[in-house]
């Protein structure tokens, strides 16, 4: 059977699968990611820049090459929540297709939500209920699920590049103040999640760039493994005192810590606070990392319905 490329832009990255199947499963031929930083100056203007937009252009134009390269039959790019903030997200769009041929699907949350969890859940088959958390660049995607379906989703407007620009800029030299002020925000946000995604153990899933980057870093690796970064765990505890040590260093100190992507440097911060934040929340002592999220989901969803097809 023919690969398949899909393409996830985001807020912040944008992030290239190129799979195939194998047997009843399939399988990551290449991936690589890329930081178009659609987001930037979005939660000011509500537009996507020009500059981040012809960003985003050099990198699907790269995708694509990649994408022909290993013989991908198919290519679907979505967008998710800038596209969905963004007073120009169609004008944005048609360039991008003008140009590259490329057509982005913007995904509602709901398709965001649900593409997620059955990404998360393909690296993860002994996991029948819990939480999945998508700490994203625009947004936060909450997922709870029984017998490995959805039973509630939620979307929060807060994520790493927004809280990165607003609430948590110069994390380095921000008072203690403001801090609980940015806290009191979040969890506001956060009242609106039922009971029922509380006290949850054993089945968090932490999926999107801010948990597989801390994952890789407990790792102590220097160059990004999805198998060493896939499954791991990471505590309260242990994120809380990532908070820390990113309070006290500068964006130059945390570049030069995560030399897999030192691009993430200036919304990792904002990120692992709101992670950090999330598990104080819902009184979450662990959890896992999934290395997979939602284009893992959409190659799942298309390679069914080819399978379904042939039968």
């Amino acid at each position: 059977m023919t690969p398949l490329a899909v393409i996830d832009i985001g807020t912040n990255s944008a992030l290239l699968l190129v799979a195939q199947r194998q047997g009843k499963d399939f399988i990551s031929l290449h991936e690589e990611s890329q930081t178009p930083r659609l987001g930037a100056g979005l939660a000011k203007t509500e537009r996507i820049a020009p500059v981040s937009a012809e960003r985003l252009i050099c990198t699907l134009t790269h995708y694509r090459k990649i994408s022909e390269l290993l013989g991908a039959a198919k290519l679907i790019a979505v967008g998710t929540r800038v596209f969905r903030a963004a007073k120009n997200a169609r004008q944005v769009i048609d360039k991008v297709t003008r140009q590259t041929g490329i057509r982005i699907r913007v995904l509602s949350a709901k398709q965001e939500a649900a593409y997620a969890l059955g990404g998360a859940l393909t690296g993860f088959l002994h996991i029948r209920k819990g939480v999945l958390v998508d700490i994203g660049g625009g947004s936060t995607e909450f997922v709870l699920f029984k017998q490995r379906k959805i039973v509630h989703s939620l979307s929060i407007p807060i994520g790493a590049v927004v809280l990165a620009e607003t609430g948590l800029r110069r994390f380095r030299h921000i008072s203690d103040r403001r801090i609980e002020q940015v806290q009191n925000d979040i969890h506001r946000h956060f009242s609106r999640l039922p009971r029922e995604y509380y006290g949850q153990s054993g089945g968090v899933i932490a999926v999107g760039g801010t948990a597989t980057t801390l994952a890789a870093l407990n790792a102590e690796l220097t160059k990004y493994n999805p198998e060493r970064v896939h499954g791991a765990e990471l505590t309260d505890k242990g994120i809380e005192r990532y908070v820390q040590r990113f309070r006290a260093g500068t964006i130059a100190d945390i570049r030069r810590s995560i030399p897999f992507d030192p691009a993430r440097a200036r919304v990792l911060p904002a990120g692992t606070f709101i992670l950090a934040e999330v598990c104080k929340h819902l009184d979450i002592k662990r959890l896992r990392v999934s290395h997979r999220g939602l284009r893992w989901g959409i190659a799942q969803e298309q390679f069914t319905s080819r399978r379904k097809g042939r039968d």
